[in-house]
């Protein structure tokens, strides 16, 4: 599930974010023994796009000249920032510092803390600190507010009174001493790495920091050409020891704390892991091409989870190497594309250009779509045609077409036999369209945190939120797939709970978790099974998703749900009720 962060593009162009200093100084050694030697310089900083929008201080220790630091000052005016962009005016970010302990507390009391003596991060509440104030929960699935600009109700509304939560552990420790992350304190202030900043202050936000060994950018994972190229422009070859060790502790360290499936998997510490699976010594060369090859491994062929993706070479390697995914598939990894490509040609003989995503066939309306989009358009004003190409866009149109068709629809289906995921908004409103109330279950490993987020959906786009959004009486349907994965798998597991919407065709591919991108140290960006997963709940207890929903009606080929252009499959669906 890819829960969409609505990055700050346009807003990135302001005055600089940190204080300038002396490109280099000298400093004396705390009890934090921080060395003797520092030099700074200043980084320019860019956007995902290409866009150059400010500098940041960055400072270096002992010589060594690829892993950057930032000060507790940059820190703190930086994440200021970011939090208005991401979380509105209504952000406020105070520090207070005791000897060599920092507090950064937000206005909705959560914080977190750095002691830099012992090494240590403590987040107090990290659900509340990365959560937005209209929130119903401190976990809730919905990025939207459900108002529009004029405070008006808009596409989403949230059940308050169905919702609730319960809370997790209060305090959580991020021993960064254990995992050897160089912490310095001198002259009152703190110094930390640059990518410890930004893998555990920054990813949450569903946006990172990548360093190239020159400039620092900003992106959600994907850098367009303009910003590719400048970060590829930067020297490739070897890695110091030290950015190679350095960069192999800091990717255990967000491991450990981020990555979801650690018990399914049997994962006590991931540099445990590494070594028995014998990728440490790789993942912790100096040779960059060969670290990025351990970790396509590590990605496709141990951890095999399919939300955990190599993205991008280091800037190191440079993008010139290409690095072919495919190599190292697991059985698992490779069934899955297997998959993928048979239903997918299946459907192609029947529908050779492309399947509509709205259609009609004898009294029973399909409703097709591969990947869950919210939309960019306000459909309030510019109302979505058959052209749409969002799903928002896709359901409201289908609504009308379906109201319009009166009892001449009896049935609805939902084709998501090649649905592979997107964004949890888009997931929340098909669901709601079908069922009126959706309940979306989430659960935060991190801290336990549980919350039961429930909506409705606005499909008739008259901004109130009642029966006239749903299908009133009709019969429900949903085609599924083992390629159903991610969001794909959340909407059938919903329609399964309900007892309102029948499953036809195989189980879904699984896939419950959200999905955390992050870079590593040396530039390489990557992505795991985040630390929230989706669950559904049963009796007051909250169950994993990753297994799929089974379906109500097996269907053994599923060339069987397209035959005829669907007539086949309709004549079906007729003889069950």
């Amino acid at each position: 599930m890819k829960k969409n962060a609505s990055l700050i593009v346009s807003l990135l162009f302001i005055s600089t974010l940190v204080s300038c200093g002396s490109p280099s100084v000298s400093a004396t050694s705390s009890s934090s023994e921080a060395p003797n030697t520092m030099t700074s310089k200043m980084a320019d900083m860019y956007l995902m796009n290409g866009t150059k929008y400010d500098q940041m201080r960055l400072y270096f220790f002992s010589g060594v000249n690829d892993v950057p630091y930032i000060d507790t000052d940059t820190l703190s005016s930086d994440l200021q920032f970011l939090g208005k962009q991401i979380f509105g005016t209504d952000y406020k970010l105070s520090v207070s510092s005791k000897d060599e302990v920092f507090t950064f507390r937000r206005e909705n009391g959560s914080s977190f803390t750095f002691d830099f003596k012992n090494r240590s991060l403590t987040y107090d509440n990290i659900d509340d600190l990365f959560s937005h104030s209209y929130y119903e929960t401190s976990v809730d699935t919905l990025n939207a507010t459900g108002f529009d600009d004029d405070n008006q109700p808009a596409y989403y509304e949230r059940e308050k009174r169905l919702s609730s939560e319960r809370n997790g552990n209060k305090y959580s420790d991020v021993n960064l001493g254990d995992d050897n992350i160089p912490m310095y304190f001198q002259d009152g202030k703190g110094y930390l790495p640059l990518q410890t900043y930004s893998d555990f202050l920054i990813s949450p936000f569903l946006i990172f920091y990548v360093y190239n060994g020159q400039d620092i950018f900003m992106t959600q994972g994907d850098l367009t050409d303009k910003a590719a190229d400048l970060f590829y422009s930067a020297p490739t070859g070897k890695k110091s020891k030290e950015l190679a060790d350095f960069t192999y502790n800091e990717f255990v360290a967000y491991c450990d704390t981020f990555y979801r499936l650690k018990k399914e998997k049997n994962i006590l510490s991931f540099d445990n892991y590494f070594t028995d699976i014998g990728l440490k010594e790789e993942l912790s060369s100096t040779d960059p091409l060969v670290t990025d090859q351990a970790l396509c491994k590590l990605a496709y062929s141990y951890m095999g989870d399919m939300h955990t993706k190599y993205l991008a070479n280091s800037a190191f390697t440079g993008n010139k190497i290409k690095i072919a995914a495919s190599d190292y598939y697991s059985y698992e990894y490779k069934d899955f594309v297997t998959r993928m490509t048979d239903i997918t040609a299946k459907r192609e003989t029947v529908y050779a250009d492309e399947v509509p995503s709205y259609e009609e066939v004898g009294d029973t309306a399909f409703l097709t779509f591969d990947n869950f989009t919210t939309n960019t358009t306000d459909y309030y004003t510019d109302e979505p045609t058959s052209s749409a190409e969002d799903t928002i866009g896709k359901i409201i149109y289908a609504q009308k077409q379906i109201t319009a068709a009166g009892d001449k629809i009896k049935n609805v289906v939902m084709d998501l036999s090649c649905n592979t995921g997107g964004e949890a908004d888009a997931a929340v409103f098909a669901s709601a369209w079908f069922l009126g109330n959706t309940c979306v279950t989430l659960h935060s490993t991190v801290t336990g945190y549980e919350g039961i987020n429930v909506y409705r959906a606005d499909t008739n786009l008259d901004r109130k939120f009642n029966d006239n959004d749903t299908l009133g009486t009709r019969n429900l349907y949903c085609l599924i797939s083992r390629t159903s994965f991610s969001c794909g798998n959340l909407v059938p597991n919903i329609f399964k709970d309900s007892g309102k919407v029948s499953l036809i065709g195989q189980t879904s591919g699984g896939g419950s978790c959200a999905v955390e991108p992050f870079s590593l140290a040396d530039g390489t960006i990557f992505r795991i099974s985040g630390y929230k997963h989706l669950d559904k709940e049963k009796n007051g207890t909250f169950y994993d998703i990753d297994r799929g929903a089974t379906p109500d009606y097996m269907v053994s080929d599923l060339s069987f749900l397209y035959k005829n252009r669907r007539a086949d499959l309709v004549d079906y669906i007729d003889s069950l009720h």
